[in-house]
């Protein structure tokens, strides 16, 4: 079977800023070819490409000004020493008509052509001064050849076939993500926070950064761009680090591997796999039995804890503790929100929280389905205020038929103790109206702090029978049961009724 045809670059006008920086470039390299001369700091197999190119990047350099030779050198021998050959080529016409682009993802890296050098080779070597694009003059070798290359500030390193990044390499890596050094092998920003660890396989190397110090970053996507190995994504081993649980023993899953996947393939920052691996423990934590925990804190089975740490109303509390005890598992929470727990609830036992603190006439009226985690928690309090309505109301004494007065400040204080403040301003408005009544109302509107612009409907006789009567209406709002019946029987002797206040 014939072999296919390499396929032509597709070559177009290099602007200005582009022939300038790539004739510096050129120019650099024939003063002094030592940017492109791997550094080998590893065991050298037979036939080793870097040891060929190190011999005979200086046999090419030593004919930069012969341009016959110059383009046999640029056609055959070492691939690294032919690109070096077509670069010199460059420096020496001092111009570029045309280039060429190898596109790396979302960047576009521009090359010039000269002799068969291979278009890798070209851009690594006329791209020397960037630390990650340099690589490519060696991609090839680490696929292929199963070698090592470290990009450092001294150029590229070489360590064979075993994974061993230089001192120098590994402090120039932890400056550009702002870590220190910890020991001989650990580099670290020393925060005590959620983190993403990156270690080199096979090696003690360790880098260690905080979830705030990487923001929207990935630190091993940083480290890989200075790096070309088999299989690059092997070369490193991923590890998250959570803060533990205070109070208990922490339970970290391993990360599922789609998501470890995701992150050495570069389609995951930190956050996101910090996120998932917060998610894996929540899983983990809800397993077995109950186990109570919001945000950094276990309470183990310790329902009064866990409510405490809530900030739960004694209602609020009831209502969750009933849900507990019906969900007889782990509720495990990322913060310490009330609105959350009762969330996790609701979808099941929704319905046991609000009778809880009501009762089932005022659950079936009120009860949804899907809600949000904040309308949850309203019902809740909605259901908590009405079963507290209708308890207050079944404590007061019962009545035949009261006179008008009496009638119209019995109807207030009931509305008031079972629907609250809003609720009996409307009654007391509308009982201003009665004739017989107005006293009572203007006392009511003025013990609920809603007389203003209300003095209008009131005469001064009205305005003195209010005045006479607030100690009693305060009482019938606001005071215990057991003094109900009196203060009732006092507001209609000062509205000035002789009828009696009979109980039933």
């Amino acid at each position: 079977m014939a072999k296919p045809k390499r396929r032509k670059a597709t070559l177009h006008s290099a602007g200005k800023v582009t022939e300038q920086e790539l004739l510096e470039r050129a120019r650099e390299l024939y003063d002094d070819p030592s940017p492109v001369i791997p550094v080998c700091e590893g065991p050298c197999g037979f036939f080793s490409p870097v040891k060929a190119a190190r011999a005979a990047i200086p046999r090419v350099h030593a004919a930069r000004d012969d341009e016959a030779k110059l383009l046999k050198l640029a056609s055959r021998g070492n691939d690294l020493s032919r690109a070096l050959a077509a670069t010199l080529l460059l420096a020496k016409s001092g111009k570029i008509p045309f280039v060429a682009d190898v596109r790396l993802g979302g960047e576009t890296v521009p090359y010039v052509i000269r002799g068969k050098a291979k278009p890798l080779f070209l851009a690594g070597v006329q791209h020397h001064d960037d630390r990650a694009l340099r690589l490519l003059a060696v991609a090839n070798w680490a696929r292929k050849r199963k070698l090592h290359f470290y990009s450092a500030d001294r150029g590229i390193v070489c360590t064979g076939k075993r994974p061993a990044p230089p001192a120098d390499f590994l402090a120039e890596e932890a400056a550009i993500v702002d870590l220190h050094a910890e020991g001989a092998a650990r580099y670290t920003c020393g925060h005590d926070d959620d983190a993403v660890i990156v270690r080199w396989a096979g090696t003690d190397v360790a880098f260690d950064r905080c979830e705030t110090c990487a923001g929207d970053g990935s630190l091993l996507a940083t480290l890989r761009r200075h790096v070309a190995a088999p299989r690059v994504e092997r070369q490193f081993e991923i590890e998250p680090r959570l803060r533990p649980l205070q109070g208990a023993p922490d339970a970290v899953a391993d990360l599922p591997e789609e998501v470890r996947t995701s992150y050495l393939a570069g389609r995951l920052n930190d956050r996101a796999l910090l996120a998932a691996a917060r998610q894996t423990r929540i899983a983990s934590l809800r397993t077995g039995g109950a186990n109570y925990v919001a945000g950094d804190v276990s309470y183990g089975g310790d329902v009064d804890a866990f409510l405490a740490a809530l900030g739960a109303s004694p209602e609020e509390a009831r209502a969750l503790r009933a849900g507990l005890s019906a969900h007889g598992a782990s509720v495990v929470l990322d913060r310490a929100s009330l609105a959350r727990a009762v969330f996790e609830l609701w979808p099941i036992h929704g319905r046991t929280m609000l009778v809880a603190v009501s009762d089932e006439a005022t659950t079936q009226g009120i009860h949804k389905e899907k809600v949000a985690p904040d309308e949850a928690l309203e019902l809740i309090r909605k259901a908590a205020r009405a079963g507290a309505g209708r308890a207050a109301l079944s404590a007061l004494p019962a009545y035949d038929v009261l006179p008008p007065a009496a009638s119209a400040a019995d109807a207030i204080a009931r509305v008031y103790r079972g629907e609250g403040r809003e609720a009996a301003v409307r009654a007391a408005q509308e009982r201003a109206s009665i004739a017989k009544a107005k006293g009572v109302a203007l006392a009511m509107l003025s013990a609920l702090q809603a007389r203003q612009g209300q003095d209008w409907r009131f005469s001064e006789s009205d305005r003195e029978v209010a005045a006479a009567l607030a100690p009693h209406v305060e009482t019938l709002l606001r005071g215990d049961a057991a003094s109900y019946h009196d203060a009732l029987v006092a507001t209609s002797r000062g509205s000035g009724e002789t009828a009696d206040v009979r109980l039933r």
